[in-house]
């Protein structure tokens, strides 16, 4: 079943699982979800990776018996003035890493064009990518995208409409829509992740949620907010329990240095962030059927002993932090807020600037696999300094970091030690092309 995204259209549905099971029960044959989210051409190419992030969404409200998800691919306009042949291969990749277990193209459709053309693009190219495909799939197999979980309630659809609003506001909703800038920033963003160490949650989730689901949340979640979201919920008298922390001491590099104009500089911008703890501790979790919490009482799973963890930021948005702007610090501060909210639980944090989603997925044991990097910039970046977060227990063996790109031998990277976590930088990767970090055990 082909079913569409109920995110910024609520009223189309946040739960397909009654039509899946149905379908079950009316055929006897397991039902097969192929998600559909747009991006019909990449001449806005960062389409893709809002299409990857709803997808994601989508597979992990899927009960546990779709298994096979093949999300839907678009050549539209199915002619040579249309989608790019390499953007079909990189969808392919990116939509793997974010939960698909397979594809489904759309290509020929009005047959516009010579079937050679077709044959010497679409095919030719697909069929090039497809052992690499192949091989991240079954590598990956059992696992899942692990990091930020950019939150939305499911009781966002049954909210009132306030005051002055159109009678059908209730109807759509930005929640979760920064996630889509900030993962071409290093984020690794998770939607939906059972176990996420961290959740996104903006004023327009808060706005939605009634007073039990936030007290739930903030009682067993670590969390980073924009100061509006803070603020409405201490109107609402929901921050009870809450006690000022110490800021996290991280390095910065050459982001507080003195020639960076007052106010975008790392420690300024640090400066306008908030840091909690909540002394009363983390609810306990209820085991899911995926081995991970479940519903909104789930407590963070990084194994961080003590209370939750909340971090409060200007704004979630790329441009409104300070009267600066976007730049690097911004980004590093932000990351860092997310990282230490989480416990230093994040299972890769992206130490140097680029403009990259990064996937990183764990396996059921908590164990990271690997690590994905979609370069979503025309320039090639050289490298990649990537810090990484293994699950492994003290007195295992250390594991072996190897990177894989098309079209190239695969390349054994050398790892160093800091404290448990392993630092690698990874080789360069081309303008708008995908790479990924196997983390053999």
């Amino acid at each position: 079943m082909q079913h569409t995204a109920f995110h910024d259209q609520l009223l189309e549905g946040w739960d397909w699982n009654p039509m899946f099971r149905a379908m079950k029960e009316e055929t006897g044959l397991d039902p097969v979800s192929r998600p559909g989210h747009g991006f019909y051409d990449d001449h806005s190419p960062r389409g893709m990776i809002s299409k990857g992030l709803g997808i994601a969404r989508q597979v992990r409200r899927l009960e546990p018996g779709i298994t096979e998800i093949a999300p839907e691919i678009e050549g539209y306009l199915h002619k040579a003035t249309g989608k790019s042949a390499r953007s079909l291969c990189l969808e392919t990749m990116y939509y793997l890493s974010m939960g698909a277990t397979q594809m489904s193209y759309a290509i020929i459709c009005g047959n516009e064009e010579p079937m050679s053309w077709y044959a010497d693009h679409y095919f030719k190219a697909l069929s090039q990518w497809k052992p690499f495909a192949r091989e991240y799939a079954d590598f990956n197999r059992g696992t899942l995208p692990s990091g930020i979980d950019p939150f939305i309630s499911k009781s966002l659809v049954l909210r009132n409409v306030d005051p002055g609003e159109d009678p059908w506001a209730w109807i759509r909703t930005s929640a979760g829509d920064q996630a889509v800038d900030l993962e071409t920033l290093g984020l690794p963003f998770a939607p939906e992740d059972p176990r996420s160490p961290v959740l996104m949650l903006d004023m327009e989730d808060v706005r939605g949620m009634g007073d039990d689901e936030l007290r739930e949340l903030l009682s067993s979640r670590n969390i980073v907010m924009e100061l509006g979201s803070w603020n409405l919920l201490e109107s609402r008298g929901l921050v009870q329990g809450f006690v000022p922390a110490e800021p996290p001491s991280r390095d910065c590099g050459d982001y507080d240095s003195p020639h960076i104009t007052p106010g975008a500089r790392y420690s300024d911008l640090v400066s306008t962030f908030r840091f909690f703890e909540n002394s009363g501790g983390a609810a306990e979790a209820t085991p899911s059927s995926d081995g991970g919490p479940s519903g909104v009482s789930r407590a963070a799973t990084d194994g961080r002993q003590g209370g939750c963890r909340v971090a409060v930021v200007p704004s979630l948005g790329v441009n409104l932090v300070a009267g600066a702007g976007f730049n690097g610090a911004w980004r590093l501060a932000l990351l860092h807020a997310f990282d230490w909210a989480s416990g230093n639980a994040l299972p890769a944090v992206l130490e140097s600037f680029a403009q990259a989603a990064v996937v990183p997925r764990k396996d059921a044991q908590g164990r990271l696999r690997s690590v994905a990097i979609l370069n979503c910039s025309i320039s090639p970046e050289e490298s990649y300094i990537l810090r990484l977060r293994t699950g492994l227990h003290e007195g295992d063996p250390a594991p072996k970091f190897v990177w894989k790109k098309q079209g190239c031998r695969d390349q054994v990277l050398h790892a160093e030690k800091d404290g448990e976590d392993f630092l690698l930088t990874v080789p360069v990767l081309e303008g708008w092309n995908f790479g990924w970090i196997a983390v053999e055990l």
